[in-house]
């Protein structure tokens, strides 16, 4: 092999020397990587906020469906106690509500209480 001038030309650098536009490459390369960590963490930030506010969303309408279903099996309740309070009041003022009646179905009415008869009645 030949070791003189022309060896020396064709042999390529892989630093620069002195003044070159490499600093200013690995600046912006530096940059531009760093801008990127940015962005992804930006979009990170964004996606925990939006899932964050999507499920404070849910739970705020699952709250309100429950305090909903709650009002309503009050007032069913409630319907249910004054229903139960009338009947009482209105059997303690007419107790003979819970009295057979006073006619069968068949008989005449009279003025008398009817009689219960001791035997069967014959077939004929």
């Amino acid at each position: 092999m030949l070791a003189g001038p022309a060896t020396a030309a064709r042999r390529i650098p892989w630093r620069a020397s002195g003044d070159s536009v490499y600093p200013v490459a690995e600046f912006m390369i530096a940059l531009l990587i760093l801008g990127m960590i940015t962005a992804v963490c930006l979009l990170y930030a964004a996606d925990r906020t939006v899932k964050a506010r999507r499920r404070a969303h849910r739970l705020r309408r699952m709250s309100e469906r429950l305090d909903a279903a709650t009002a309503r099996a009050e007032q069913q309740l409630a319907k249910r106690q004054d229903a139960a309070r009338a009947s009482t009041a209105l059997t303690s003022v007419m107790p003979a509500i819970n009295r057979p009646p006073l006619t069968l179905p068949g008989h005449e009415v009279s003025g008398e209480a009817p009689q219960v008869r001791a035997e069967p009645p014959a077939t004929s």
